[in-house]
């Protein structure tokens, strides 16, 4: 039987002033590389994708404080997918490993960053995972 631990994600990006809520996740104990942690949080997020309703529902109201949220958050939506087509775990997990080496992405364990695929790791028991979207400048000067 394996044995599950609860950590907290925040994620972050520089071109918002305002971090995201901590986010509850359970992760299995024995991840120890900065590789194994990437991959089961997106393998987490892959299965809650997958998982979501294709079924547009009768009726989808939004109150305000919820359309501000999605708002800041970047996407006002009502939770519908309209693609059928789920989501491929193993490639997710391979292109994230490949944006945390290309460095569009940082990930901190409490207050450390983590560094390094296969640096090892020492997870605990309510640890805070932040993850920091980098935003490069990109466009010409007039």
């Amino acid at each position: 039987m394996v044995s599950i631990m609860k950590v907290y994600v925040r994620i972050k990006s520089l071109n918002r002033r305002k971090s995201s809520e901590l986010m509850p996740y359970e992760l299995p104990e024995g991840i120890g590389t900065v590789r194994g942690l990437i991959a089961a949080f997106v393998l987490a997020e892959v299965e809650r994708f997958n998982s979501k309703d294709t079924e547009q529902p009768l009726l989808a109201l939004m109150g305000t404080e919820e359309l501000e949220e999605r708002a800041h958050a970047g996407k006002v939506d009502f939770g519908r997918l309209w693609r059928n087509k789920k989501a491929d775990g193993e490639r997710a997990v391979q292109t994230a490993l490949d944006a945390f080496c290309d460095g569009l992405f940082r990930v901190l364990m409490d207050e450390s960053e983590l560094s390094g695929l296969d640096s090892p790791l020492e997870i605990r028991e309510g640890a805070v995972f932040t993850f920091i979207r980098l935003t490069f400048l990109a466009g010409r000067m007039w």
